[in-house]
C-alpha cells in the first residue's frame, strides 16, 4: 500500500502519530476599543477593496455557503437581515450523549457567529457603530454545528458524529484512538462538512483544526468534495497552538483550500505572550493555498460580552477566502468554483494574469486579490482543482520525488485514485468502488480490530490449556 492514507491508518493503529487538540482556530480578542481603533478593525475592506466590488454588483448572490463551527448567535446585531439556516448541532458527547444547542449567545461559543460575520455582516453593531463588514452580505449560509466542549485524557474532543435529524450515530466517520484498547470516536465536523456537500453547498469554510489521527475519516469527506466539485476552505494552525506535529485536519489534506493570515502590512499574523511581546508567526501549511487579512478585525463578540471587538487570526481569514470564491461564481455563471480557484491563484500578483508561483508555507500561492481574479473570466481555465496535487512536478513535492510517498509535504492524502476510480471520470460524483484507497481505511481497521480478537481468544486458549496441564 503506497499512499499516505494506507499509511496514516497503520500508524494510528500502532501509535506511531501523536493526537493534537482539536479546537477552533483560536481567536485572540481585545475590547475597550475607541472610536479609531473601532473604524480602523475594518481595515480589510479596504484592503480587499469592498467598495470596488460592490460597484460590480457582487454581493454573493445566489451562492450558498456552508459554514461548519460551534455555535452560532442569530440575534447578533451584525447578522441583523442575513440569509442563514442552521442545519443542526453534528456532535454528540460521547461520554453522556448530549448535545449542545446549534443556536447560542454563550461566549464561550461565540467562535461560529464571528466567523459567518465576515461573510454576511452588515456592518452595524448594536449600539448602531460601525461592525462586522461581511464580503458576500447576500450569500445563503448553511451553518453546521460541530461542537462538543468534551476532552478525553489525550486533548482531543469527545464528539461523536449524530445526524440531528435521525439522532443516528454516523459510524462512516470514525476515527481510530492512538491507543488501540481505547474506544474510537466519530468525528461530527466531517460528518458536516460530508452533509453540506450532499445539501448542494457550493462552498464549505471550516475554521477550526483537528487532530492528524482524524485524516482518513476526513479524507473520506474531503474525496466526496472534489467529486462534487465543492472546495473545502480550511484555516491552518494560528501561532502558540502548541501542536506536537507538523500538519492538522482538515486543512493538510490534498485539495483543500488551506488558508493563513496576515495583517494590514502583508506580514504574517504573530502571537503574542502574556505581555503582549510577538512571539513567532503562525506556522502556514505545506499546501497552504492564500493568504487573507486576519489581525485586528472588527469582529461581533468580546471576551466578557457581545459588541465590537478587535480579533486576531486565521478563522477570520478563512470564510474571506470562501467569499472570493462566491464572488467569481456570482459573477460568471456557469462557472466552476474549481474554475475561480484556477483564477485566484493567477491573480495574486497583481492586474492582469500570470503564471502560478506557489511561495512557500506561509503565503501559498500569493495574498487574495479579489477584485483582481474578478477581472479574469476563470471559464478559459480548466475544471479541475488547481490545489489538488496530481503530478510528482507539483512545487509542494519537492525536487526530488519519485513517489507521492516521498512528496516534501507531509500528508498526501486523498490521492487521485482515491478520489476517482480507475475509468471513472474526474469531476463525477460517483461513490468510489469498493477497494479503493479510502474504503481500505476502514476495511484495514476492521482487520486490526479482528486480528486483536483473535489475539486475545487465542491468548485465552494457550492459558487455559496451560493451567490444565499444570493440574494434572
Amino acid at each position: 500500500m503506497r499512499s499516505r492514507l494506507r499509511i496514516a491508518a497503520g500508524a494510528m493503529l500502532v501509535a506511531l502519530l501523536v493526537a493534537a487538540p482539536a479546537a477552533a482556530s483560536a481567536l485572540t480578542v481585545r475590547t475597550e476599543l475607541s472610536p479609531d481603533e473601532r473604524a480602523a478593525g475594518l481595515w480589510y475592506a479596504d484592503r480587499m477593496k469592498f467598495d470596488q466590488i460592490r460597484e460590480q454588483g457582487l454581493t454573493g448572490k445566489g451562492v450558498t455557503i456552508a459554514v461548519v463551527d460551534d455555535a452560532i448567535n442569530l440575534d447578533a446585531a451584525e447578522l441583523r437581515g442575513a440569509d442563514i439556516e442552521v442545519r443542526g448541532q453534528y456532535c454528540e458527547n460521547a461520554d453522556t450523549g448530549e448535545s449542545l444547542p446549534a443556536i447560542s449567545d454563550d461566549l464561550n461559543r461565540s467562535h461560529g457567529t464571528s466567523v459567518v460575520a465576515m461573510l454576511v455582516g452588515n456592518g452595524v453593531a448594536a449600539d448602531g457603530g460601525p461592525g462586522t463588514l461581511g464580503i458576500v452580505p447576500d450569500a445563503k449560509i448553511l451553518f453546521y454545528s460541530a461542537d462538543s466542549k468534551q476532552v478525553n485524557k489525550n486533548g482531543v474532543t469527545v464528539c461523536e458524529a449524530v445526524d440531528p435529524d435521525t439522532g443516528e450515530l454516523q459510524k462512516d466517520f470514525t476515527a481510530l484512538p492512538d491507543d488501540p484498547m481505547e474506544a474510537p470516536i466519530t468525528v461530527g465536523s466531517a460528518f458536516a462538512v460530508s452533509r453540506a456537500v450532499e445539501d448542494g453547498a457550493d462552498i464549505v469554510s471550516i475554521s477550526s483544526v483537528a487532530s492528524i489521527w482524524e485524516g482518513p475519516v476526513w479524507a473520506l469527506a474531503e474525496a466526496q468534495a472534489l467529486r462534487a466539485g465543492v472546495p473545502i476552505v480550511a484555516g491552518t494552525s494560528n501561532p502558540r497552538m502548541g501542536r506536537s506535529v507538523e500538519e492538522a485536519m482538515p486543512y493538510a489534506l490534498n485539495g483543500v483550500v488551506a488558508v493563513g493570515g496576515v495583517d494590514n502590512d502583508g506580514n504574517v499574523i504573530r502571537g503574542q505572550n502574556t505581555y503582549g511581546t510577538d512571539i513567532e508567526d503562525a506556522p502556514g501549511s505545506k499546501n497552504l493555498a492564500f493568504a487573507a487579512p486576519g489581525y485586528e478585525i472588527l469582529a461581533p463578540a468580546g471576551n466578557e460580552s457581545w459588541g465590537p471587538s478587535l480579533a486576531s487570526g486565521t478563522s477570520l481569514a478563512t470564510p474571506l477566502v470562501a467569499g472570493v470564491i462566491a464572488l467569481g461564481i456570482e459573477k460568471y455563471p456557469g462557472t466552476s468554483a474549481f474554475q475561480v480557484l484556477q483564477a485566484m491563484i493567477r491573480t495574486t500578483g497583481g492586474e492582469g494574469i500570470s503564471e502560478p508561483e506557489w511561495n512557500g508555507p506561509t503565503y501559498g500561492y500569493g495574498i487574495v486579490k479579489p477584485v483582481a481574479m474578478l477581472a479574469v473570466d476563470p471559464s478559459q481555465f480548466p475544471d479541475e482543482n488547481p490545489l489538488f496535487v496530481t503530478s510528482l512536478t507539483d512545487p509542494r513535492c519537492g525536487s526530488n520525488a519519485s513517489t507521492f510517498d516521498e512528496c516534501a509535504w507531509a500528508i498526501m492524502m486523498p490521492l487521485p485514485d482515491e478520489v476517482w476510480p480507475p475509468n471513472a471520470v474526474p469531476g463525477s460524483v460517483d461513490t468510489p468502488s469498493e477497494g479503493t484507497g479510502i474504503n481500505a481505511v476502514l476495511l484495514l481497521a476492521a482487520v486490526f480490530i479482528l486480528l486483536l480478537l483473535i489475539a486475545a481468544v487465542v491468548t485465552i486458549v494457550i492459558v487455559r490449556s496451560i493451567s490444565r496441564r499444570a493440574s494434572r
